[in-house]
């Protein structure tokens, strides 16, 4: 309670302020009751996309994939809990559809939560790399389907304010084994600089 009155007093003369921490899931309820002029942006990112992200940053092994997924549960589903109880107080957005749309982002928090943003300076979209169609194979080799995890992020898709309502259709094999054929020629193609390196030395 300190350190939160502490937090609050440093920005009394500051109109419109806040923060970003995924661990604040837990503390959801805490603020909630602390202020009721608090107000939260919601963010939820697939299970897929979360698991691909740690793979990939080297924080989580393949053996250790059905922690991290119950740990995804476990967050997503107390978000859910809290955005259903507060509803009026929350906007629950999809990560990349507010990375790839931030001006719908920004209106729709004016709209629903009153903030004094003016969205007209941002850009329409934002271009963020596409993830590696190998990558999500194998992120979904991992990840059971028809799953708790699966039912949770349908929800959190069909109760949304701003959801991935992309078009795109889900990775092929077709794309894979393309992706999976221009790193075999990269692979050989190391290779043969290699011998040739040898040869000459």
């Amino acid at each position: 309670d300190d350190l939160a009155v502490d937090l609050f007093l440093g920005n009394l003369e500051v109109p419109a302020w806040g923060w970003a921490d995924p661990g604040a899931v837990w503390l959801l309820d805490f603020w909630s009751q602390f202020d009721a002029q608090i107000r939260f942006l919601l963010v939820y990112a697939s299970p897929d996309l979360v698991i691909g992200e740690m793979l990939r940053q080297g924080v989580l092994s393949p053996d250790s994939a059905p922690q991290a997924m119950a740990s995804w549960v476990a967050c997503h589903t107390e978000l859910l809990r809290f955005f259903h109880r507060h509803r009026d107080r929350c906007l629950l957005v999809d990560s990349t559809a507010a990375t790839s749309m931030p001006r719908r982002l920004v209106t729709k928090a004016v709209e629903s939560l009153g903030l004094d943003l003016d969205p007209s300076s941002l850009s329409q979209s934002v271009e963020t790399p596409p993830q590696s169609v190998l990558e999500a194979l194998l992120v979904a080799g991992l990840i059971p389907r028809d799953t708790e995890a699966s039912a949770i992020y349908a929800e959190l898709e069909g109760t949304a304010d701003l959801s991935n309502d992309s078009d795109a259709l889900p990775p092929s094999l077709v794309q894979a084994w393309g992706e999976y054929g221009q790193l075999l020629a990269r692979l050989d193609q190391g290779a043969k600089e290699a011998q040739r390196f040898r040869e000459t030395t």
